[in-house]
């Protein structure tokens, strides 16, 4: 049921997708650090010690940040940027020889991968429903543990051969790389706040092709096509009707000059019930 759950929801995939990555191609860099301070910066136990507190410390930050937010709008963008810049002080990291830089540079490491845990935590326990909520977050915990201590022996593995520099500098643009592929991730959008008058739970929006269509293959894609996914809070939970609901909206769109193909679809079955598809 979970992975039922996950896979017909629009913007889990992507969540669990990104968390992924980052647990299989970035954070094997935890493993690394002892070696690395030892053999790239030629320091000794305290070394190591100086690269763990700098890593603790932007963790900590980014706990704080994330506690200090008071809703879960805009916790999408965060999960994106904080991957991106997981990659990208993976590779600093890689690129220095320093003690004083490497700490330095540890910080917004550990700083970003707590964020991006943390928010892909929040976003799935926000979105799935109370009766499957431990099977999803099982599957959040699959993606991280059961695949970082498989990536972190690869990944000591490879330092011997290549050096534990060009291993950092891989991961990190391996996360980049798979992440900018990771399906839904850079696309959807989430309100936790109720919409429209507490009908609307997630509103999904991508541009390039349409958002979770069965027949996504045969439209192609382009920079001319684009499509939303709304999703409505349970038929028993409202008093509006979802046909009532697609009048009222239909009535408040305004197309663009040159729209060739508008449509306006209600999906008869899914969980969480019915949901609308707009492209």
């Amino acid at each position: 049921e979970g992975i039922s759950a996950v896979r017909a929801h629009p913007a889990m995939p992507g969540l669990l997708g990104a968390l992924a990555v980052a647990a299989g191609a970035g954070m094997p860099y935890s493993v690394l650090l002892p070696s690395f301070a030892s053999r790239v910066l030629e320091g000794g136990p305290d070394t190591f010690s100086y690269l763990q507190i700098a890593v603790a410390l932007g963790a900590l930050g980014g706990a704080v940040a994330l506690a200090a937010r008071s809703r879960v709008l805009g916790l999408e963008r965060w999960v994106v940027g904080a991957g991106v810049s997981f990659g990208f002080w993976l590779v600093a990291v890689s690129l220095t020889q320093s003690t004083l830089v490497a700490v330095a540079l540890l910080v917004p490491t550990g700083f970003s991968f707590m964020i991006q845990m943390a928010t892909t935590n929040t976003l799935l326990q926000t979105l799935t429903p109370d009766r499957l909520r431990g099977r999803v977050m099982s599957l959040h915990t699959s993606a991280f543990l059961g695949i970082f201590p498989l990536a972190g022996l690869i990944a000591g593995a490879l330092a011997d051969r290549f050096g534990e520099a060009a291993v950092l500098s891989g991961g990190g643009i391996a996360v980049d790389a798979l992440l900018a592929k990771t399906p839904g991730v850079l696309t959807f959008s989430i309100n936790q706040k109720l919409l429209a008058g507490g009908l609307v739970v997630i509103s999904v929006t991508q541009l390039g092709k349409p958002v979770g269509r069965a027949d996504s293959l045969f439209l192609g894609g382009g920079d001319h096509i684009a499509g939303m996914r709304v999703e409505l809070v349970p038929a028993d939970s409202r008093s509006v009707r979802t046909v009532e609901f697609l009048e009222a909206w239909r009535g408040e769109i305004h197309l663009m000059a040159g729209t060739e193909n508008f449509t306006v679809i209600e999906q008869q079955s899914g969980p969480p019930g019915r949901e609308i598809d707009l492209r």
